[in-house]
């Protein structure tokens, strides 16, 4: 199979879901994509050839949630996780882990990360090795109400005549909640860091509030920050100084979001931070708006300030905004239950990853464009959200590009 990605400045759209990029020896760049199908270039990107990943003649089974890194001892590690459901209990998604001493081509026997929480899983690409050689990875465990009422419904708005669900997670009782995966022999065990991430807003007084699909990224100082998505208006941070093992309280950072997940990464030759995430507004939110900007951003210390604000996909929502300036009061925000009327070039652009190789900066993200709806009920009494394009774009850029304004 071959698929034309593009050459340096370039885009492509692909229906082949989220991916990984990881450079290898000899001029090479390794990609695996949904399902575990792994893709090799030798044109540092610019045509992919590959299938199944395989061991030997063994297809490995992985589902959606999946990480890839190069360890120190040179081999390269992959995470992925599979949905499964253990006799006599519930539905589940377990982590397992393999590691590869000759590029990919074939691979030890996997392991499967043990951990307290029942519904846990790492976001996509999050698995990162620190200068030591301890390999981090951040889970989000899942804690979902049980009650008969209220049911999930979204809200809601009109688009090309039809309805349409906007928004999902913040209309029903869930707290999700942070934690940290480390090991320091590549993977042969594993331990869990001390306590959870969740929000303890104002002391508690505030109240608590979900800390959910978290990015991790090491710092200039040494030190590891984490960004999560959460219902208060910006993405809310936290830093740890011992490798992962314990973390700040979450507190606000200064970047406006919906709740929906950052992409975090390090630049590998400045190690400034590079944050991918949908920048909107409180009022934006409101009006069903919540991924219809997605923005970059670099901090070159650690996340205190951020510069180089710049839009990645816009629709929907103003075009001439870089900066969203963050609210002075973090507070719960959620879409409208009824946003009436969508702009006809409302869009959905999120769930972005961010790669580094061969010098340039591997781009991706979920891109949804209007006009949408659809007539087909979800079985809760509301409708199921439908687009007329759904799809990844996958762009190839010069780093400069994200410190250019």
């Amino acid at each position: 199979m071959t698929d034309v990605a593009g050459t340096t400045d370039t885009e492509t759209l692909s229906d082949e879901g989220s991916s990984c990029t990881l450079e290898l020896a000899e001029g090479r760049i390794l990609r695996i994509t949904d399902g575990l199908e792994a893709f090799c270039s030798t044109d540092e990107g610019l045509t992919w050839e590959g299938g199944p990943l395989q061991d030997g003649d063994e297809q490995i089974s992985g589902g959606r949630n999946f990480s890839l890194c190069r360890l120190k001892s040179g081999a390269i590690a992959i995470l992925y996780n599979r949905e499964e459901r253990l006799p006599g209990g519930p539905l589940c998604y377990p982590s397992y882990f393999r590691t590869s001493p000759d590029e990919g081509r074939t691979w030890s026997a996997e392991s499967r990360l043990d951990f307290v929480e029942g519904v846990a899983w790492a976001w996509h690409d999050t698995m990162t090795v620190l200068p030591s050689g301890r390999i981090v990875v951040p889970f989000r465990a899942i804690n979902p109400s049980s009650y008969s009422k209220p049911t999930l419904l979204p809200g809601y708005g009109n688009a090309g005549g039809r309805r349409v669900a906007v928004e999902g997670h913040a209309h029903a009782p869930e707290m999700d909640i942070g934690f940290v995966m480390y090991s320091d022999d590549e993977g042969e065990s594993w331990t869990q860091s001390e306590g959870k991430i969740y929000i303890w807003w104002k002391d508690g007084f505030g109240g608590m509030f979900p800390c959910d699909e978290p990015a991790i990224a090491p710092t200039r100082d040494g030190r590891l920050l984490i960004l999560m998505r959460t219902t208060l208006g910006v993405l809310f941070q936290s830093w740890s100084d011992d490798e992962g093992e314990t973390w700040t309280m979450p507190e606000p950072s200064p970047l406006s979001s919906s709740y929906s997940p950052a992409r975090l990464r390090a630049v590998p030759e400045t190690g400034d931070l590079v944050c991918v995430w949908n920048q909107v507004s409180m009022r934006e939110i409101q009006a069903g708006g919540r991924r219809c900007r997605l923005s970059s951003a670099v901090t070159k210390d650690g996340g205190v300030t951020w510069e180089h604000f710049k839009t990645i996909e816009v629709g929907g929502v103003d075009r001439n905004v870089r900066w969203v300036r963050p609210p002075v009061e973090p507070a719960f925000v959620r879409s409208f239950d009824e946003v009436g009327d969508l702009p006809d070039d409302w869009g959905m652009f999120s769930y972005a990853n961010l790669n580094f190789a061969m010098g340039k900066a591997f781009l991706e993200y979920e891109y949804r464009v209007g006009p949408y709806g659809t007539d087909e009920q979800d079985g809760r009494g509301g409708w199921k959200m439908g687009w007329r394009t759904q799809a990844r774009k996958r762009r190839v850029l010069p780093v400069e590009w994200f410190y250019d304004d």
